[in-house]
C-alpha cells in the first residue's frame, strides 16, 4: 500500500477529464476522415457555421489526424495512469491493484474510444466534425509550433516507398471526392450515390456488420413439390432459395429456380419431383470474413448465395443467406441493417 498521501478526488477528476477527451477526439477523428471536400463545399453553400474552418481542416486531413491520434493517445495514457494511482492506493498488495487497474482501463477505454465514439460518429459525422472544428483547429495551431523539431526528426528517418495498401487508400479517396462532386449533377440520383460510396467501405465491413435477420429468411422444405416450389419463387420473386430440413439450422442445399423449371420441362411437368431432388450444394462462410474478400471469393468460384456460419452454437450453427449485391436491393439492404443492428440470429443479403 502506497503511504503518500494521494489526491483521489482529483485523480479521478482527472481520469473522468481524460477518458471524455479521448472519446471526444476519437469521434472527431474517426469524423474528419469520412468527410470530403465537396461534402463540405455543399456545408459552406448551406452557410453552416464553423464550415470553412472545416474545409481548412479536410484540406490538410492528414495532418489533423495524425495530431488528434497524437493528443488522444496522451489523454489515455493520463487515464491510465491516473487509474492505476487510484487501484494502488486502495489496494494492500501492488499486483492486485496493478490488475484492477488493468482491467478497468481496458474496459472503459474500449467502451468510450472503440465503441461509444465511433457509434457517435457513424450516426452524425457532419456534425460533429463542425461542431469540434474549433478544439481540432486550435489543436492543429499547437502541433505547428512542433513542426520545425518534426521536420529535423523527419529528415534523419529512412524515407520508405509507399505501399500498394497506402495507394489504394489515396485512390478510394480520391474515387469518393469524384461521387461527391458528380453526385452535384442532376445525372446521378441520391440513392445511386449512396451505393457507390458504400462500395468503398466494403474493405473494412464484416460479414457480420452487413447481415440481415435469419428470422427473415426465406427458404423451402426439402419435401416441397416442384409446382409448389415454383409457385413460391414467383410470388417471392427471388431466385435462388435456401433447402432446409427439420428448422433453419438444417439447411440442405440452394435451390434455383432456373432448375426448377429445367427439371419440369425434362421431365413433362412432372409434380412427384421435391426440393431436395432438385437442389444444389450450399456454400458456406464465416460471419467475421471481410464483405469484399467474400465477394471476390463468390466471383471467382462463381456462385451467388452464401449461408454464414455463426460460432454460438458449434453443433447447430446458425447458417444465414449471403446474396451478391445488386443495386435494386441495395435500399432493401440497408433497411435491415438499420432495423436489426445487434440481434444473434442473422443473415447477410446480397442479391444477384
Amino acid at each position: 500500500m502506497i503511504e503518500a498521501a494521494i489526491p483521489v478526488a482529483g485523480m479521478s477528476i482527472l481520469a473522468a477529464i481524460a477518458l471524455l477527451s479521448a472519446m471526444i477526439l476519437a469521434a472527431s477523428e474517426f469524423s474528419i476522415a469520412k468527410l470530403t471536400h465537396a461534402a463540405v463545399e455543399d456545408l459552406i453553400e448551406d452557410e453552416k457555421k464553423n464550415a470553412r474552418a472545416l474545409f481548412k481542416l479536410v484540406d490538410q486531413r492528414r495532418l489533423v489526424i495524425f495530431v488528434l491520434r497524437g493528443v488522444r493517445t496522451f489523454l489515455q495514457v493520463v487515464f491510465a495512469v491516473s487509474m492505476a494511482t487510484i487501484a494502488l492506493h486502495f489496494s494492500h498488495y501492488w499486483w492486485l491493484g496493478g490488475l484492477v487497474a488493468i482491467v478497468v482501463v481496458t474496459i472503459a477505454q474500449f467502451f468510450a474510444n472503440s465503441i461509444i465514439a465511433t457509434r457517435w460518429a457513424q450516426r452524425n459525422p457532419t456534425g460533429i466534425a463542425l461542431f469540434f472544428t474549433p478544439l481540432m483547429t486550435r489543436l492543429v495551431a499547437i502541433a505547428h509550433f512542433f513542426s520545425p523539431a518534426a521536420q529535423k526528426l523527419k529528415a534523419y528517418l529512412p524515407q520508405s516507398e509507399r505501399t500498394e495498401a497506402e495507394m489504394r487508400a489515396d485512390m478510394a479517396d480520391e474515387l469518393r471526392e469524384m461521387v461527391d462532386r458528380v453526385g452535384e449533377t442532376e445525372g446521378l440520383e441520391e440513392e445511386d450515390r449512396e451505393m457507390l460510396r458504400s462500395v468503398f467501405e466494403l474493405g473494412h465491413t464484416l460479414v457480420r456488420e452487413v447481415m440481415v435477420p435469419r428470422t427473415e429468411m426465406l427458404t423451402i422444405t426439402f419435401d416441397v413439390p416442384a409446382r409448389k416450389a415454383l409457385r413460391l419463387f414467383v410470388r417471392s420473386g427471388f431466385s435462388r432459395l435456401p433447402v432446409i430440413g427439420e428448422d433453419t439450422d438444417d439447411v440442405r442445399g440452394i435451390l434455383f429456380f432456373k432448375d426448377v423449371v429445367q427439371r419440369l420441362e425434362n421431365h413433362d411437368g412432372d409434380h412427384e419431383l421435391r426440393a431436395d431432388q432438385m437442389m444444389r450444394p450450399a456454400e458456406f462462410t464465416i460471419e467475421m470474413k471481410p464483405v469484399d474478400d467474400l465477394l471476390r471469393q463468390m466471383q471467382s468460384e462463381h456462385f451467388h448465395l452464401a449461408m454464414v456460419v455463426g460460432p454460438r452454437h458449434p453443433r447447430r450453427h446458425h447458417r444465414r443467406t449471403c446474396r451478391r449485391t445488386h443495386r435494386r436491393t441495395r435500399s432493401q439492404h440497408h433497411r435491415a441493417r438499420r432495423n436489426c443492428p445487434g440481434r444473434l440470429a442473422r443473415s447477410f443479403a446480397f442479391l444477384h
